[in-house]
């Protein structure tokens, strides 16, 4: 859950600083980070998959950090879209503004326990 939140918050100052400073290449960095940090926390949730059925977050937690991750892209991504103007830094933030989102759900998921992690073949 901490990864979730930090990749998050990073993600979103690094748009701030790009609009802030000028520097379309801090987009860049938001979107790999975008793309990845979800990915991290899945990785993470596999590894530690014993742990977290044995002491899965308290649904109070989980309930904060859904909330957080599907309310915090769109009030940081759609004013600076606005900010932006068209283009193709406007594309960007669209689409990291969706990646964070989704990824934040499906990896938010993973870790409170609700969506079983798939196990592999040999495992079963």
């Amino acid at each position: 859950m901490a990864q979730n939140v930090a990749t998050l918050l990073v993600c979103l100052v690094m748009l701030l600083l790009a609009q802030g400073y000028a520097r379309p290449s801090y987009i860049d960095l938001g979107l790999v980070l975008a793309v990845l940090g979800p990915a991290g926390t899945l990785v993470y949730a596999r590894l530690f998959a014993d742990e977290l059925a044995a002491d899965p977050p308290t649904a109070r937690v989980t309930y904060a950090m859904t909330v957080l991750s599907a309310a915090a892209p769109p009030l940081v991504v759609l004013p600076l879209c606005v900010a932006t103007g068209p283009g193709r830094s406007l594309v960007k933030l669209l689409v990291i503004g969706v990646l964070l989102t989704a990824g934040n759900a499906i990896s938010g998921r993973a870790v409170s326990g609700r969506t079983p992690l798939p196990r592999e073949a040999h495992d079963g």
